[in-house]
């Protein structure tokens, strides 16, 4: 596998996400933005932080970008592909989930979900944005590349996945933790394994690119969908 990140770059992207976005932004800045400003404060507030880390990351991690582009571009059509069956793999975990949870349990839709639909009815440009160019690329940037890459290389792929992929589907379900509603902590689970799905490409590739690539194309795909 390639170099990771170097630690004290993890360390920072981690507390820069976890800390900042997660708790200070998302805990204790948006409910006051929404609070004060209504839906639109907040979708503001939000795009103006999701960029700020962004823009963060690619200057902190700009040679190391470099050098994972460039290990994706050698790959050509094999890295390609891979992004694309990591999308279908992605997609078969939701149809499990309904199968298995979704429909058995009768949930309502995730919380999550429900937060981006209302966004993206909002703000259509600036949900695209966030959802096919910042997200995926900060996602991977903290989840594959901080946190799965280096226990990848130390402890093997099952390990380093579990734990990306748990704490993906840990960040994904908050807002069902937030308002209470516990029945849908079960979308831990479907998040969960999104998260194990997308540690494949990098594992494949040995560039975080492939993933990058991937989230995005399915959230693409997604909103598309939601327009049908």
């Amino acid at each position: 596998m390639s170099e990771p990140i170097g630690p004290k770059k993890r360390y920072f992207l981690l507390t820069a996400y976890f800390g900042l976005y997660l708790f200070v932004y998302q805990c204790l800045l948006a409910p006051y933005l929404y609070k004060k400003l209504g839906l639109s404060g907040f979708i503001v507030g939000d795009g103006i932080f999701n960029a700020f880390l962004m823009i963060l990351f690619v200057l902190l991690n700009y040679d190391w970008l470099k050098k994972q582009w460039d290990i994706y571009q050698k790959a050509g059509w094999k890295g390609i592909w891979i992004s694309i069956r990591t999308v279908l793999w992605l997609y078969a975990s939701n149809l499990l989930f309904s199968l298995f949870v979704y429909i058995p349990l009768n949930l309502s839709s995730a919380e999550n979900q429900i937060n981006n639909d209302m966004v993206m009815k909002r703000d259509p440009v600036g949900f695209a944005f966030s959802a096919l160019i910042v997200a995926p690329f900060v996602e991977e940037m903290v989840f594959r590349g901080c946190i799965f890459h280096p226990l990848a290389k130390k402890k093997g792929f099952t390990a380093g996945a579990l734990c990306s992929g748990l704490l993906f589907g840990g960040i994904h379900v908050l807002a069902s933790i937030e308002t209470g509603n516990w029945l849908n902590l079960w979308y831990l689970l479907l998040y969960g394994m999104c998260g194990f799905v997308l540690c494949d490409p990098y594992a494949e590739t040995d560039s975080i690119f492939a993933g990058i690539i991937a989230h995005s194309l399915f959230n693409l795909f997604s909103v598309v969908l939601s327009f049908l």
